[in-house]
């Protein structure tokens, strides 16, 4: 697979539908390409009342964002995967309305439900997670991976609110 580092003066040239990877992050986080300045991601997050890991889906800014939320720094993407058809923005946002409901507060876990299933799903229609299918091939890696870190969290030093970062993707979803 190819990765690459595209993004210049704060935008993507990648198409609109392209799942992309956090470079700056010790684990492949991923996300897809809305616009030409925004990503759509799903990041865990603590819930203190339920005590476990939560998904947030939320809208990442970049003609604006100094810092991802969960890397405490300029995000660095790289393609992971182009799209298999050609999207425009509200054809990618009926998709996301839709994944909404099955993912945002929905419970996190590294293997079954994670940032890569929700963007392989919303980019080719299939919830799928090759990294943690490796996991899964190699077996007792997981256990240790799960207890590592929490992967997909929300750093504690974001300069934004996860809740704020998805107020932002309810308004990028209201219909024109």
């Amino acid at each position: 697979m190819i990765f690459w580092e595209k993004r210049m003066n704060n935008k993507f040239e990648y198409p609109i539908g392209s799942i992309i990877q956090l470079t700056s992050h010790d684990y492949p986080h991923c996300g897809v390409v809305v616009d030409h300045n925004r990503s759509v991601e799903l990041i865990a997050q603590k819930d203190q009342s339920k005590r476990k890991m939560i998904c947030k889906l939320v809208l990442i800014d970049f003609s604006i964002a100094n810092e991802h939320p969960i890397s405490d720094g300029l995000p660095e993407y790289t393609l992971r995967r182009l799209p298999t058809t050609s999207w425009n923005t509200s054809e990618i946002k009926q998709r996301v309305r839709h994944l909404k409901s099955k993912y945002h507060d929905s419970d996190y876990h590294i293997v079954y439900n994670n940032c890569q299933h929700f963007a392989w799903e919303l980019a080719t229609g299939e919830a799928k997670s090759p990294d943690a299918s490796k996991f899964r091939m190699i077996g007792g890696l997981v256990g240790w991976a799960m207890h590592k870190k929490d992967f997909g969290s929300a750093s504690s030093n974001g300069s934004k609110s996860l809740e704020g970062l998805s107020c932002e993707l309810d308004r990028f979803l209201v219909p024109v």
